[in-house]
């Protein structure tokens, strides 16, 4: 990996000055809304000793939810009946979250304490683009893409390993007969089985114009910050972001792993639930502490275990439905319920065109493509039409 940069050192900091003057670890916290700031927040007082930490927000979808084991409260009701002792905390200072709060209690004027959102832009950049960099515009970035996408397939090939084009990759190849005009990355999806073989073998013989990013691998260059793997250029690089990490590496392949789940729909929204809650776990033990001095290797092999087992709890091959074995959130499934769909969909490859290459893709392309974006022929307008996770990109002379 190139740069890392990782704000939650100032939220930290922010912390310990609050503590000081308000002997803040020694009181029941409230965390006013469910933001990327409230994770680091609750990650950071996890490591104190009995401090309560209790989390609100006023968007009713997330409230019963729990975030890694402390229950998203209605404000409504929890901030009518907390103690004089308490302490509230909100970002985004002077925008109004103070009056949300004194609507719903008065009383709790004393106790709030504003900190200030902490996003990139409030701090230096530590970022910096390298003496033998120049920028380079999309098209040329999509030509190292497909040159990626082109040396995978080749392994694939190889090594008798199956993968489907995936997401905005599989549209682009049924839409526009390759790589979507202003997309900046490619997608591909594989069999557990198949995913497992790769994560074995790609790592000792990678070509050295990439890098291979696997949580799995036993050999890595850089711990893994993604809990999904990824074939990067190591020539053509961008900024990119997971709060609160920001860093510098290369543009790629993002490579996704499809587990076996259980027949029954309730078992199959349980184990959809599970991989969600997994990604709050990543989440707190890797990410937000990623690059800094407070995660150890063995905490990073201690989640990787925990997370392999948890994807691959059914069998792949005795399965007949599958899902994708992400911890996280995901945004576009098959099946509003849960990740869980028909195998079917990938029994059978299609063959489509990928700019002047020829790309595997689901059987039941249509199928797919349809319950992830609807009326997925229809282009999007103007305005829509933007790189979803590029800024600069750049190609290293």
């Amino acid at each position: 990996m190139l740069q890392i940069d990782n704000v939650s050192q100032y939220i930290y900091a922010a912390l310990e000055n609050l503590n000081e003057k308000q002997s803040l670890f020694k009181r029941h916290i409230v965390i006013y809304g469910f933001s990327a700031q409230a994770k680091v927040v609750i990650a950071y007082l996890k490591k104190k000793e009995n401090v309560l930490i209790s989390l609100v927000d006023g968007d009713r979808s997330v409230q019963g939810k729990q975030y890694c084991g402390i229950l998203i409260n209605d404000p409504v009701v929890l901030l009518r009946k907390i103690s004089s002792e308490a302490a509230v905390i909100v970002f985004d200072k002077g925008h109004g979250k103070r009056a949300e709060i004194l609507k719903i209690n008065p009383s709790l004027s004393e106790q709030i304490y504003e900190i200030n959102k902490f996003n990139y832009s409030d701090f230096p950049c530590r970022l910096k683009t390298p003496k033998n960099a120049r920028i380079i515009g999309l098209q040329e970035a999509q030509k190292e893409l497909l040159d990626i996408f082109i040396y995978f397939d080749r392994f694939c090939r190889q090594h008798q390993l199956c993968y489907f084009l995936d997401g905005g990759s599989l549209l682009g190849a049924v839409r526009h007969g390759g790589i979507i005009p202003w997309d900046d990355d490619l997608d591909v999806t594989m069999p557990m089985p198949d995913y497992i073989k790769l994560c074995q073998l790609l790592p000792e013989i990678c070509d050295s114009r990439y890098e291979f990013r696997c949580l799995h691998a036993e050999r890595q260059e850089e711990l893994s910050l993604s809990s999904i793997s990824r074939l990067l250029s190591r020539s053509v690089i961008t900024s990119c972001s997971n709060y609160p990490v920001h860093l510098m590496e290369g543009i790629g392949l993002d490579i996704w792993a499809l587990a076996g789940f259980p027949d029954d729909e309730q078992e199959q929204e349980a184990y959809s639930l599970e991989l969600e809650y997994m990604g709050d776990y990543w989440k707190e033990n890797i990410v937000i502490p990623y690059g800094m001095t407070e995660l150890s290797e063995g905490t990073y092999r201690a989640a990787q275990d925990i997370l392999l087992k948890k994807m691959t709890k059914y069998d792949y091959d005795e399965s007949d439905y599958v899902g994708y074995a992400y911890c996280g959130k995901i945004l576009h499934i098959l099946n509003g319920k849960n990740r869980a769909f028909s195998k079917k969909v990938f029994t059978k490859s299609a063959i489509f065109d990928f700019e002047n290459e020829r790309a595997q893709c689901p059987g039941e392309w249509d199928y797919y493509l349809t319950n992830c974006f609807g009326d997925y022929m229809r282009l999007p307008s103007e305005d829509e039409r933007k790189c979803a996770n590029s800024d600069i990109i750049y190609r290293l002379e």
